[in-house]
């Protein structure tokens, strides 16, 4: 499609520059245990020189480097029990950590472009942003088997999917296509097949958040619109949409002034489980508030000044949210911490380019 075409020499950037990962981890402090909060640093696509920042909320302690020295960039996590497991996005794999001593726990190889995974029993579900490697079109869903650390099988879903989300025995995955996607793709999970594509009803659905209602959020990010020249002319605007999880149905429509979306294509958006509302990212410097409970909008909050936000999540316990902050893809990032009304309470240095953040509870 003619409006990707800005992307590709980005992606091609990406794609050349894959380095094979190596086994060495920094730790910054051998006796320190990991608590609290994972960010995840992309890094500089060039460096492939993505790493892991750990933050203790108790102790209000930080390390930028926790986990380092993986030769990939890195895209997000996902928090299972004990076990960290880091989408290595240009190395093509996923790496395992223990998520107490940060120690290596084993590795995941030929998983195309990673980028976020769900679980369900023993079973992990990864969305391959492309079809294949050198590819800039099509995708698909890995699955994984989280006993063996092993590759069991791809789905075709549509392109460029992202994330994911289950309701009972269905996967929902987004079909983003950059911007140019308005699909969700519904996979039983009993099958392992594709058995239903959705209508979105709106451009570039990225992020699906699950509530506790069996319902599925679908943050859609807008698109920018080009012309024949492949010039920018203009946009449209971000959208959220509530899917019923057992049919499918948009049960809402909510539209967005602005664009959704974080910096370098990082985390959108969060959902907290103890409070019941999401949190989105919009033009990258301010964050939506949705009540699942109600369906509905409920608060912006920002706009922030400094960095662009690269990642967003929130920490019930304790009434405040994290924003990474991206300070350009050569340097150190940040994550600050907010009070519910936005105000800035603390911060920490991360990594370059901070795009994912996860909690973990027993760390709180």
């Amino acid at each position: 499609m003619k409006s990707v075409k800005p992307f590709i020499l980005a992606i091609t950037i990406i794609l050349v520059l894959i380095v094979a990962g190596c086994d060495t981890v920094e730790n910054e402090n051998e006796d320190t245990r990991a608590a609290g909060v994972f960010v995840v640093n992309q890094g500089n696509f060039g460096d492939a020189n993505g790493s892991v920042s750990v933050y203790d909320p108790a102790a209000q302690q930080s390390r930028a480097s926790a986990i380092a020295n993986l030769g990939s960039i890195l895209q997000s996590a996902a928090l299972v029990g004990d076990r960290l497991y880091l989408m290595a996005n240009t190395g093509e794999r996923i790496d395992i950590f223990d998520a107490e001593t940060l120690e290596r726990a084993g590795q995941i190889t030929d998983v195309i472009s990673p980028r976020y995974m769900v679980t369900r029993g023993q079973k992990g579900y990864v969305t391959n942003l492309y079809g294949a490697s050198g590819s800039f079109s099509g995708g698909k869903v890995t699955v994984i088997d989280l006993g063996q650390n092993q590759k069991l099988k791809e789905i075709e879903v549509g392109d460029n999917p992202e994330g994911l989300a289950i309701i009972g025995d269905r996967l929902f995955v987004a079909n983003f296509g950059f911007g140019e996607g308005n699909t969700v793709s519904v996979i039983d999970l009993d099958s392992e097949e594709v058995v239903d594509t959705l209508d979105a009803d709106c451009d570039g659905p990225r992020f699906l958040l699950p509530d506790q209602d069996g319902e599925v959020f679908v943050v859609c990010t807008g698109r920018t619109i080009f012309d024949e020249n492949f010039e920018p002319i203009g946009e449209t605007h971000g959208a959220v949409r509530v899917l019923e999880g057992s049919t499918g149905e948009i049960l809402v429509r909510i539209d967005v002034e602005g664009r959704i979306g974080s910096e370098g294509l990082g985390q959108d958006a969060f959902y907290s489980h103890e409070t019941g509302l999401i949190y989105v990212v919009k033009n990258q410097d301010s964050i939506l508030v949705f009540d699942s409970n109600g369906n509905d909008l409920i608060d912006e909050i920002g706009p922030f000044e400094g960095d662009p936000i690269g990642a967003v999540a929130y920490d019930a316990e304790r009434g405040h949210f994290y924003l990474g902050r991206v300070a350009g893809f050569l340097e150190s990032g940040a994550v600050t911490i907010h009070a519910d009304d936005g105000t800035e309470i603390d911060r920490f240095t991360a990594g370059i380019a901070p795009a994912f953040i996860t909690l973990n509870a027993a760390g709180n």
